[in-house]
């Protein structure tokens, strides 16, 4: 009796199936899960008419199955939590043998660094292409970068930049690795990061450089450890060298007397402390 070693809701909906299949003609597919003795298993039952008065049951083990099922569900939700909080832009750019190129996924950090919807790239919009408002000037190296990518088939880098709807222009870096799937189109996998500060820190630096250069006094920036991080065009000169190197105490006695280079050495210090 099946009541006898099933548990009684599962034993109860088993015997309906049997009844509905003897009685009705009808076939049922229950699925069921049972705490064994090396853990919880997954089955499938397949209840079906037989001979009169009787039914015929097929019992099919779906452990494996349900059990990579979960730990894919798993991994993706690993995977959305790290997508979500990713200071990028991650996304997967299909290539496809036949019809224009797509994006297959992108995550929510989308509008905050390109102001645009996901779904908006998503839905194959052939007025925005692989590219939204990426700055003219810059369109061909994109486009030569992935198309050196796809005959390599190896990982890339490119930075531009791209005009937003508000009109603010950002410098973006993307990173990118191709991989053919299995019907011969390319995937992308890729993050792009906002790299406009960064941009226009290096800009402020060579402005400064520029400006440092042209001035005939000496200008010297030293680290604590004593490593020259800037020597300008008259310091150089003074010093009869072109090559930004760390300043030796011999170097500095050949430069200075060593009451000016004490008197120097002590500023650096106070300056530092």
């Amino acid at each position: 009796r099946i009541l006898d070693f099933l548990p009684g809701p599962l034993g109860e909906q088993l015997m309906a199936g049997i009844v509905k299949a003897i009685d009705f003609g009808q076939t049922e597919r229950i699925e069921y899960s049972l705490d064994l003795a090396p853990g919880r298993a997954y089955f499938e039952a397949r209840i079906g008419p037989g001979s009169p008065g009787n039914a015929v049951t097929i019992i099919r083990d779906l452990t494996k199955e349900r059990t990579a099922e979960m730990a894919a569900r798993a991994s993706e939700e690993k995977f959305r939590l790290f997508a979500t909080n990713a200071p990028g832009t991650i996304f997967i750019l299909k290539f496809p043998l036949d019809g224009p190129p797509h994006y297959t996924y992108v995550n929510e950090n989308c509008h905050g660094m390109f102001e645009l919807e996901c779904d908006q790239l998503l839905r194959h919009n052939p007025t925005l292409g692989i590219a939204p408002h990426v700055h003219v000037a810059d369109l061909s190296g994109m486009l030569a970068g992935i198309e050196n990518q796809i005959a390599t088939m190896a990982p890339g880098t490119w930075e531009g930049r791209f005009v937003m709807p508000s009109g603010k222009v950002k410098w973006i870096r993307t990173v990118a690795t191709p991989s053919r799937d299995t019907d011969g189109s390319i995937l992308f996998y890729g993050i792009s990061f906002d790299i406009s500060l960064q941009r226009e820190l290096e800009q402020n630096q060579r402005y400064l450089a520029a400006v440092l250069d042209s001035s005939k006094d000496c200008v010297l920036l030293e680290a604590p450890v004593g490593h020259v991080i800037y020597a300008n065009a008259a310091f150089k000169k003074m010093a009869g060298s072109r090559s930004i190197l760390p300043l030796s105490e011999e170097k500095a006695g050949r430069l200075y007397p060593e009451a000016s280079l004490s008197k120097i050495r002590q500023g650096m210090q106070r300056a530092l402390s």
